[in-house]
Formats: structure tokens, C-alpha cells, sequence
């Protein structure tokens, strides 16, 4: 408690003692005046109120009231003041011994060697360990620097659409119905780069697609080889994967007129030629590692010129059959694993 704090206290203590009765009046009146001083003296210097107890209460007072008040009062000794502190010098830490340097080694403030000392194979020399060095084993299953490379394999089965439709062919007096093949299987194969890291778009890629599919009919059967230039973007959730690509094909296809069942003597082999136009792709895949995920994905195939027959085996083509105008459009599925390097 400051200065003031202890004046405020004192006068207080000295207006209240003013205001009791004075010698004369009940002993309750000294004794509570002198609790009052007693109260003071627990937290501060309470000398001016004892000196003024005693004038007012010493004849109402006890004597051990009035001996501890004469004790406290003005005329009493100040309590003495506190003992200094004192402050001990702490001397300086004493650097730990260095140990003598290995035998061969050169001693400290030599210039170095030309060649490093040779340590014996007794000595062992350790490497500090903190805690930036103490890193987990790499796990061989994390993702690593790759190539960007993509190799998708895949089956595949798909509608023959946008076709002719029947044709008759009249062959000595015998009239067949003769159609192509309405679903052609097969499978395939792409080979893609990852574009990100050049285009700065996440998820994009550009692919080359090479696909064989056949089918037969009771009449013919069909051969299909497109070859598809992709441009792909996808969005990833997750382990899922959401793609969509669009590109040209160039498709190849060839056909079999059969004997069985039509008005041919023999089995004719033409060549459809190459037929061009877009294709579209879109699916998803589902991760299994970083690296590697199964794909399903729908794939549309619209060639817009239509097909020239020509002969495959030196067999002139029935003339009904050489009119048909077969674009060879294919829409089908693919089922494949997409694996990057």
C-alpha cells in the first residue's frame, strides 16, 4: 500500500475515534474503537490512531487494551525497514573439455592436409540427427515425377446405325433381302500425353485410338477399323474421374456378301473404303492407385460421306448393292483401364 493509501486510512480511522464518545461513555464504544485500530494496524502504519484511542479511551479501556495501544502509539519505534537485497554474481559457464582429436588427425589450428586423415576402423564418426533429417521412408505406392504418358486398352461393342437399310439382290431368277450387321464387337487400344503441365488446364489430354470392330448377320458381315484423334478434358472428384473428349475418325471397313441365304453363287469380299467426320466420347473412371483406373465410357462415331465399294477379289459387285449409300456410324461403349506413366 502507498503513501496515500495509508494517510486515507489514517484519517479515517482518526474521524471515526473523533466521533465516539469520549471517557466516560460504555466500555463497548473503547472496544470497538480499539478493534478499529487493531483492524488498521494489520494493514498499514496505525500510530496516529492508537495515540488517539489513548486520549479518548484510556480510562474506558482495559489494560491490555491500553498496554497494546501505549505499544503502537506515535512515541513507538518504527517497525525497521526491510533487509536489502542481496545480489550474488553468478559467474560465467565453464565451456565443457574438448577432446583430444583422433590419432592421424590434425591437430586444431593446423593447416589442413592435402589428403583427408585416414581414421582407424575403430572410430566411428556420427552424424547429428535433427529433426528436419528424420523423414518417414518413401512410400512406393505415392505419386512420383512421370512422363505424362496414357495407355488406355479396352473392349468395345457398338450399334451399326445410318446405314442403307435392305437391299434385294436378283441373281437367275432369286431374289434375296440383304442387309449389314447391326451390332459389331471388338476392342481397342489409345495411346495419350497429358497436356496440363503445356496448356495450364487441369485434366486435359490429347490421344491417338485405334479400334477393330466385326459382326455378322445371316447375309454379310462387316469389319470396322476406325482410327480417332481425341481432345479430352476432365473433372475430378475424388477418386472419380469425369471425361468428355471430341475429335475426327477416319474409318476403314470392309464387307462379305454371303452365299448362304442370298442369290450369290459364292461369297463376294469388297472394300467399303475410308469414310471421315466426328466423334465424341464421354464417361468416367474410377481411380485404383495414382496411376491407374477403370474406365466406361460412351463413344459416338458419325462419318459424314458415305462409303465406295470397290472389288476385294476380282468379282464384279451386284449392281443393287453398288447404289447403297452406308455411312458405317457406329454409337457404342467402351470398357477399359487407363494406366500413366
Amino acid at each position: 500500500m502507498g503513501d496515500r493509501g495509508r494517510f486515507v486510512t489514517a484519517l479515517g480511522s482518526m474521524l471515526l475515534l473523533a466521533a465516539a464518545p469520549a471517557a466516560g461513555q460504555p466500555k463497548g464504544a473503547a472496544s470497538e474503537a480499539w478493534a478499529q485500530c487493531r483492524a488498521q494496524q494489520k494493514i498499514g502504519d496505525a500510530r496516529a490512531c492508537w495515540t488517539l484511542w489513548l486520549e479518548k479511551h484510556r480510562k474506558a479501556g482495559s489494560e491490555a487494551e491500553v498496554a497494546y495501544a501505549e505499544e503502537h502509539a506515535l512515541n513507538a519505534p518504527a517497525p525497521p525497514p526491510p533487509p536489502p537485497i542481496a545480489i550474488v554474481p553468478v559467474p560465467p559457464p565453464v565451456p565443457p573439455p574438448v577432446p583430444p582429436p583422433p590419432p592421424g588427425a590434425p591437430s586444431p589450428g593446423s593447416p589442413p592436409a592435402d589428403t583427408a586423415p585416414v581414421l582407424p576402423m575403430d572410430y566411428v564418426v556420427a552424424t547429428p540427427v535433427g529433426p528436419k533429417d528424420q523423414r518417414p521412408p518413401p512410400d512406393p505406392g505415392a505419386p512420383g515425377k512421370q512422363l505424362g504418358l496414357i495407355v488406355q486398352p479396352r473392349v468395345s461393342t457398338a450399334a451399326l446405325t445410318y446405314s442403307w437399310g435392305n437391299t434385294n439382290i436378283t441373281n437367275g431368277g432369286a431374289t434375296a433381302n440383304v442387309t449389314l450387321p447391326s451390332i459389331v464387337f471388338g476392342g481397342g487400344l489409345s495411346v495419350g500425353y497429358d497436356l496440363s503441365a503445356i496448356t495450364r488446364i487441369p485434366e486435359t489430354s490429347a490421344s491417338l485410338g485405334v479400334s477393330l470392330l466385326g459382326g455378322s448377320s445371316s447375309t454379310t458381315s462387316a469389319l470396322l477399323l476406325p482410327l480417332d484423334l481425341w481432345f479430352e478434358k476432365a473433372f475430378r472428384f475424388g477418386n472419380v474421374r469425369l471425361a468428355g473428349a471430341i475429335g475426327p475418325t477416319m474409318q476403314f471397313s470392309w464387307v462379305t456378301l454371303k452365299s448362304n441365304g442370298t442369290a450369290v453363287p459364292s461369297d463376294l469380299h469388297f472394300a467399303a473404303g475410308a469414310v471421315f467426320g466426328p466423334a465424341v466420347r464421354i464417361g468416367g473412371g474410377l481411380s485404383l492407385r495414382h496411376d491407374l483406373e477403370i474406365l466406361l465410357e460412351a463413344v459416338g462415331r458419325v462419318p459424314l460421306n458415305t462409303a465406295s465399294y470397290s472389288e476385294a477379289d476380282d468379282r464384279p459387285i451386284p449392281a443393287a448393292w453398288s447404289k447403297r449409300e452406308d455411312h458405317f456410324a457406329t454409337m457404342g461403349v467402351n470398357l477399359g483401364i487407363g494406366k500413366t506413366f
